[in-house]
């Protein structure tokens, strides 16, 4: 069965977290989907076990609740399968800890430039669909 990964990227700012619009994701889909093109069931199963398997986050941005939304709409209940989130740290220890390259990661390269450019936290909010 396959097994497709929506991540979204979200930003702190003035106190509340901003989904993160790249133009570069824009053609996604969903639009702004930064789950890697190589994820599949493995690597989100992993992801999803080293997040602690937190569900979706408390305060949630505006925009990602209505990507959420729409995905509910057009796909039921088999929109969100398993949702939790990871921060930028958090994603670093992980990858970091993966010494024999075991895992397809995130783009932290480009997840650490962003943080610089907006000097802002930054999360990856993921679930299966």
């Amino acid at each position: 069965m396959s097994v497709s990964v929506c991540a979204f990227i979200e930003y702190q700012h003035k106190g509340c977290w901003q989904l993160y619009k790249a133009i570069e994701l824009a053609d996604r889909e969903p639009p702004y989907n930064f789950a890697p093109d190589s994820w599949g069931e493995y690597n989100f199963n992993i992801y999803y076990q080293q997040s602690g398997e937190k569900g979706l986050p408390k305060d949630l941005s505006i925009g990602l609740q209505q990507t959420i939304e729409t995905q509910l709409d057009l796909y039921n209940d088999d929109a969100l399968n398993r949702p939790s989130w990871m921060s930028l740290d958090e994603l670093i220890n992980f990858y970091q800890s993966d010494v024999d390259y075991q895992y397809a990661h995130f783009d932290l390269e480009y997840l650490q430039q962003l943080k610089d450019k907006l000097n802002a936290d930054i999360r990856v909010v993921c679930w299966a669909e």
